[in-house]
């Protein structure tokens, strides 16, 4: 279940790009420890 957990990732690395109020979220709950402004 590799894909899935590649799928998330990829999907939590660009929708805090796309979505203003998912970057509020995915900074403080991501765990990969990517700032939005990077």
């Amino acid at each position: 279940m590799d894909a899935i957990g590649d799928l998330l990732r990829t999907s939590v690395s660009v929708l805090p790009r796309t979505d203003p109020f998912t970057s509020l979220v995915l900074p403080t709950t991501g765990e990969e420890g990517s700032p939005p402004s990077s």
